[in-house]
């Protein structure tokens, strides 16, 4: 009785040393909530939402390669509850590479990972009376000092998977042609499914470029949004917020999510 009690003892103290080198599976196992439409109200340039009107319908969910994972209904009030697979097969996932990142030319900083892991992500997508993406999502106008309008800021939710637990972080700066643009990377994934933020800084220029990425993990944006068809107007006059990058393939694409090739 007095070994055990000296070894339970020995392991609470060398738990950060030793008992904790295999860290636990995440725990997300489903996402649920209520599908929304996102608003803009041009007098005072702020972001709301609205019911979903796109009626009942299924949520579909799609690796990064294009491969169903899972699908569920969604209600006539945009209400759904999706279970995740528990596992995703390894011929679906590639490597979650830095090494692209370290070094580019005109960057500075760099981004390091604690271990070789695998991933990939999910798309989801609605199929209803409304077709088209749908994302946990936030939108914020930031401003200087003298109040002028500089920056909308797209906070975008994506479930990620990895093999193993690994964390990601780091910044790089790279500047082209006068225009400094950040990537800040604090991703700590643990094995199975992970909920991440991808937030843009798209500053408020003609042609309004992304001017910061910031990756991050641990939660979602409050309000699942409908962005299959979003046309809210921008300050840019014709400009939708669609265009400007809402579209999560397009935002793939755009800063290449980075690690998944």
């Amino acid at each position: 009785m007095k070994n055990i009690a000296l070894l339970t003892l020995t392991c609470s103290g060398l738990l950060l040393a030793s008992c904790d080198r295999n860290p636990r599976p995440s725990d997300v196992t489903a996402v649920s909530g209520v599908l929304k439409e996102p608003t803009f109200n041009e007098s005072t340039l702020t972001f709301g939402t609205q019911a979903w009107t796109g009626g009942a319908g299924t949520l579909i969910a799609e690796e990064f390669g294009g491969k169903e994972l899972a699908r569920t209904s969604l209600a006539a009030d945009g209400s759904f509850n999706l279970p995740l697979p528990q596992t995703v097969a390894p011929e679906l996932l590639t490597s979650l590479d830095v090494s692209d990142l370290n070094p580019v030319e005109g960057c500075t900083g760099t981004v390091t990972s604690s271990g070789q892991a695998n991933g990939t992500g999910l798309d989801l997508r609605v199929d209803a009376a409304k077709d088209g993406e749908v994302a946990p999502a936030a939108f914020r106008f930031n401003k200087d000092s003298a109040g002028n309008y500089t920056s909308l800021t797209v906070t975008a939710g994506v479930l990620v998977y990895v093999d193993r637990a690994v964390t990601i972080k780091g910044t790089q700066t790279c500047t082209v042609e006068g225009t400094s643009a950040s990537l800040n990377v604090d991703w700590q994934l643990r094995q199975g499914w992970n909920k991440t933020t991808i937030a843009l800084d798209l500053k408020l220029t003609e042609d309004m470029f992304v001017g910061g990425v910031n990756l991050g993990s641990g939660s979602f944006p409050a309000d699942w949004l409908y962005l299959g068809e979003t046309d809210v107007a921008s300050p840019l006059g014709a400009a939708s917020l669609k265009a400007a990058g809402l579209n999560l393939t397009d935002l793939k694409a755009r800063f290449q999510l980075p690690f998944f090739r």
